[in-house]
């Protein structure tokens, strides 16, 4: 679990209500990262949602 303030500090979250940053809150757990770790690759199906609070990400895409 996260705090749901920290979430109440981006702008992505601003519409939400105090109820649903909290149960948002409850349902996600902070992650580090290394460097070169790959978060998901094309085409796969995800079932998380990340929210970068430190660090650069790169994306690559294949241009057929």
């Amino acid at each position: 679990m996260i705090s749901p303030e920290l979430l109440r500090h981006y702008t992505f979250f601003a519409g939400f209500s105090h109820e649903q940053l909290a149960v948002l809150a409850m349902a996600a757990d902070e992650y580090s990262a290394g460097t070169g770790h790959t978060f998901f690759h094309e085409e796969e199906t995800l079932s998380n949602f990340f929210l970068l609070l430190e660090g650069t990400v790169a994306l690559t895409i294949k241009i057929p």
